[in-house]
């Protein structure tokens, strides 16, 4: 927990297993990113933290084939699914980028 003025902070903390899919952490991590689109907006923050090896690049950016595909993909990390949905609620919105 990190508190600043009269802001009271709850860092989530979830650990997930290798039997989980990169949908499941993208659902898990949904809210944040639609709170970011929320009216009005929030500063959002998400960061992988560990030991090497343990799989924060996987889960950021997903395989490597994946994650330089154009076209959306399960397989995404992160990083992409957060962005494509970013990008398509804004233009959803008629908001130009």
């Amino acid at each position: 927990m990190f508190s600043k003025g009269e802001k009271l902070y709850k860092f989530p903390k979830k650990v997930f297993g290798p039997e989980c899919s990169q949908n499941d952490v993208f659902n898990y991590l949904k809210p944040l990113s639609d709170s970011f689109l929320a009216s009005p907006g929030r500063n959002v923050f998400m960061m992988a933290y560990g030991q090497t090896g343990t799989g924060k690049t996987h889960t950021i950016f997903g395989p490597r084939d994946a994650a330089l595909s154009e076209s959306t993909s399960d397989e995404w990390g992160i990083f992409p699914k957060v962005t494509d949905a970013v990008f398509k609620t804004m233009t959803e919105r008629g908001v130009k980028f």
